[in-house]
This record gives C-alpha cells, sequence and structure tokens, in this order.
C-alpha cells in the first residue's frame, strides 16, 4: 500500500476522523467561571446598566480610562461575551441569567410594603405637623430632624459614667425618640430637642418615661423645650401655630434658656421677621381688661411688676384665647371661678393668685384644662 493510500485510510477511519475536526470553543457561559474578577466586574455593570452601555457610562462606574476600557472589551468581544457597536457595549443575551446570579449576590435589596390591614398610620398628628412646620421657619437656616431616637442625638459612651443602669437601659431602647432635634445647618450638631407633649403625658407610665429623658438630657447639657397642646379637643391648626410660635418666643425670652442655647440657634430665632403677624391671632391687652374686670385682673397678675407681670399676662392670654373656641364670655369669666376635681377642689382663680409663676406645674395644668375647653379632660 503506497504512502497517499495509507494516509487517505487513516483519515476515513472513524479515529482519524476525530483526530482531524477541530475542538469546538466552550460556550461564553462555561468559559464565564474562568474570568479574571476585573472583567467579571465589567459584565456585573454591564447587567446593571440593564445589558447595554455606552463606553463613557461604562468607564465612569468601573473608574477605568476608555482606552484601558476599550482594550479589556476587545477582549471579552474576541471571546464572544459582548457585543461592540458605535461605541456602545451589549452584554450577550444568553450570559445576563448567569451575571444576573452573580450580581444578586453582590448587591442586595429587600421592599417591605404595607399590608391591607393596616394597624395604625404613621403620620404625624395635626400638632406635631404644625410644631415642624414653625420650626422650620423660626429655625432656619439650621435643620429640623423629626423622631429622632435619643441615643443618636448624645454622646453616650462620654455619659456612661453619669448615667444609672436604667438610664442606659432606657437608651438602649430604640423606640425612645424624641419629637424633634434642630441641627446646626454646618456643623450638624443638636443645637435644640423639643417635644410635644398632650394630656397622656401627665399620666404613668408616659410622666414617668418624660421625667427620665429630661434627666438624662440635664446631663447631656443639650437644651429641652416642652412644647403642650390638648389632643382631646385639639385647636385650629392657624390658632396653634400662633400658639406654639408665641412659646418658642417665649421660652428663648428667658435668660436662664437663652444661656443655654448656642449662639447659633439664639441668633437664628431673632432674625425672624416681626412678630406682629403673631400677636395679630392673640387676643389684645384692652380685651383681656374688658373682659375679666379689673379687679380679678389685679388679682390674678399680682402687684409685682416688670418681667413678671409681663409673663402672667402672656400666659393669661393664652388661657383666654384657648377658652374662647368653647366659651361665650361670660362662660369665660365663670371658668376662672369654677371649683375642679382636678386641682382638688380648687379654682383657676384660688391658685392664679400672688407671685405665681407660668412654670409652676398647676399654672400648667389649669392651661391644660383651658386646652382642653368642655371635654372630659376639663373636669
Amino acid at each position: 500500500m503506497t504512502a497517499e493510500r495509507r494516509n487517505l485510510s487513516t483519515a476515513l477511519h472513524p479515529e482519524g476522523l476525530r483526530l482531524l475536526t477541530p475542538k469546538p470553543t466552550p460556550h461564553p457561559v462555561v468559559r464565564y467561571p474562568e474570568l479574571v474578577p476585573g472583567d467579571r466586574h465589567i459584565l456585573l455593570v454591564l447587567e446593571a446598566h440593564g445589558g447595554s452601555a455606552d463606553l463613557g457610562t461604562l468607564a465612569g462606574a468601573l473608574d477605568l480610562s476608555e482606552s484601558e476600557l476599550q482594550v479589556r472589551l476587545a477582549a471579552l468581544a474576541a471571546a464572544g461575551m459582548v457585543q461592540l457597536l458605535s461605541g456602545r457595549c451589549t452584554l450577550l443575551e444568553e450570559l445576563r441569567a448567569r451575571v444576573q446570579r452573580d450580581l444578586n449576590s453582590v448587591v442586595g435589596a429587600r421592599a417591605v410594603l404595607r399590608s391591607d390591614q393596616t394597624v395604625r398610620c404613621s403620620g404625624p398628628n395635626a400638632g406635631e405637623r404644625v410644631l415642624r412646620q414653625v420650626c422650620r421657619e423660626v429655625f432656619a437656616p439650621h435643620v429640623l430632624r423629626p423622631r429622632v431616637p435619643l441615643r443618636q442625638v448624645l454622646d453616650v459612651q462620654v455619659m456612661n459614667t453619669l448615667l444609672d443602669e436604667g438610664d442606659r437601659a432606657f437608651l438602649a431602647n430604640a423606640s425612645v425618640h424624641v419629637d424633634l432635634v434642630v441641627e446646626h445647618a454646618l456643623t450638624e450638631r443638636p443645637l435644640l430637642v423639643l417635644e410635644l407633649d398632650g394630656p397622656q403625658h401627665e399620666r404613668s407610665p408616659q410622666l414617668e418615661r418624660d421625667v427620665r429623658k429630661d434627666r438624662i438630657l440635664r446631663v447631656s447639657g443639650l437644651p429641652l423645650l416642652r412644647l403642650w397642646t390638648c389632643e382631646a379637643q385639639p385647636p385650629s391648626e392657624g390658632m396653634l401655630r400662633a400658639l406654639l410660635h408665641w412659646r418658642l418666643r417665649g421660652a428663648l425670652r428667658d435668660a436662664t434658656f437663652s444661656k443655654a442655647c448656642h449662639p447659633a440657634l439664639y441668633e437664628a430665632f431673632w432674625s425672624q421677621p416681626s412678630e406682629q403677624d403673631v400677636a395679630d391671632s392673640l387676643p389684645q391687652s384692652d380685651e383681656l381688661d374688658a373682659l375679666l374686670g379689673e379687679p380679678m385682673l389685679n388679682a390674678i397678675l399680682g402687684r409685682s411688676g416688670g418681667e413678671a407681670r409681663r409673663d402672667r399676662r402672656a400666659t393669661l392670654l393664652e388661657i383666654v384665647m384657648n377658652l374662647r373656641l368653647t366659651h361665650n364670655d361670660d362662660g369665660v369669666r365663670q371658668w376662672f371661678e369654677r371649683a375642679r376635681y382636678t386641682l382638688r377642689g380648687e379654682s383657676p382663680r384660688d391658685i392664679l393668685q400672688g407671685d405665681w409663676n407660668p412654670g409652676d406645674a398647676r399654672v400648667r395644668l389649669i392651661c391644660r384644662l383651658a386646652a382642653a375647653g368642655g371635654s372630659f379632660f376639663a373636669t
């Protein structure tokens, strides 16, 4: 047998045919696990952009120069994993499901959506909403953060030696929060904490929690301003706005409180426009004189003059303003004279005599009774 016939015989033999057939190129899905991490990152970013992106976007996402990226994309294109056309790179469609699995292992997200059976709405009540609006206007340009966990506004490690075991457990509870925090616009340092209290804050267990929160904030040195409203019969939003605005200004007039506040807070507050817009919403002094009469007014305001008398008059204006929501003029006068179980058998006029202070606990209770109007809370 000649050499040519021998070669032809070998070539026609099945084993010879297998040896001469070119080895097929593995599918890109099979070759994908062999890629170096840098090339796999390119494919991940491509899939994150929906499977296709222009070279500029891809280079920016990968923090590569376009020239370096083009070299690597050319190798991936030669391997059949991407297609390059008109400055755009597209991931091979058959490879996308495999790359998607890797992408899900790199970054994930879990959405928790509302149920059809909702327990309660998480939105703020009218008082909280109005207080936020007022504070945004009053303390601009500083930042207002609502419902902040108490431990986030304190340096717990520094304060640790000053707290007892109950305080530390209280701070460890993530549900313990403050209603509003005013933060410095530049340094993000907390400047002031505000709490808006409803009638439930006069009863246990909320009362005990408030006492502990007050003590912790006092130790921290961060000023706390408590404002109150009555949710049993809340005033209109316009009236509530006037009340809260007035109370904020009254608090920052107090020398002790203003001294404890950060200068940036005080400057922001007193750079606000005139108080005339707030004063227009309040009963005027001559109306107060005509409504209560000189004998009752002098008995309530006392003989001392100056700042103490002015503060008492401001508190009295607040009480009367709330009463006018539910009482006529005769009803307002009778309200001051009527003995009440909540005041242990005394009338508001019995308590509002002599050198009383607007911050006294019983005076504060009278203010709450007036805000509650004719509701059950006012008994």
